[in-house]
């Protein structure tokens, strides 16, 4: 049996940035390719389980177990999310409009303005880590740089000296800050 391997040239031959050179070994590798199949599986469980979860919000309905089934739903909005960023990345259909109409409606499911998410996520994307570039380094509660630390005051500098500890528990109110961005951005328009 004959084993065929196409052989490239190295790393430091290849023309192109660092970032360049890694994603076309992605891309090479087959990493990128739309998982057609997969995506029909989640996107059904995921939606079964959403309708699953507010249907259980409906019947349970006034009583402390509803609290596990806000637990519940918060791990299936998580999930929504995740499915809306990937269709952001057209990952999910070949099509842009199918990949904007699924963004959309999985946005809407969860609260999340997707037009505003998707503007300010590529431009994260086109920009990575770039202090004056990325939306995402914008300095709000936490800061990204020692120069935002030195320039920041009030709760902003108290937290900031304290961030690493309180990354995770301030995590958990992301979602509540994307909502309040989301709205923002409408009433911007």
């Amino acid at each position: 049996m004959t084993r065929s391997t196409t052989l490239h040239p190295p790393s430091s031959a290849m023309p192109g940035s660092d970032f360049a050179r890694l994603s076309r070994k992605i891309a090479d590798a087959g990493l990128m390719g739309r998982r057609p199949g997969y995506y029909a599986l989640r996107i059904t469980v995921v939606a079964g389980l959403y309708v699953g979860g507010w249907a259980a919000v409906a019947l349970i309905g006034d009583s402390w177990w509803t609290l596990a089934v806000a637990a519940f739903l918060a791990v299936v909005f998580g999930q929504v999310a995740l499915l809306a960023h990937d269709a952001a990345h057209r990952q999910v259909f070949r099509r842009r409009r199918a990949s904007e109409v699924s963004g959309r409606i999985a946005g809407a499911g969860i609260g999340m303005g997707y037009g505003w998410w998707q503007d300010k996520h590529t431009r994260h994307h086109a920009n990575p880590n770039h202090e004056d570039l990325d939306p995402d380094l914008d300095p709000d509660l936490l800061v990204w740089s020692q120069d935002q630390a030195r320039a920041a005051t009030g709760l902003p500098r108290l937290i900031g000296r304290w961030q690493a500890f309180l990354f995770f528990p301030l995590l958990t109110l992301e979602g509540f800050n994307l909502h309040v961005s989301s709205v923002r951005s409408l009433a911007n328009r």
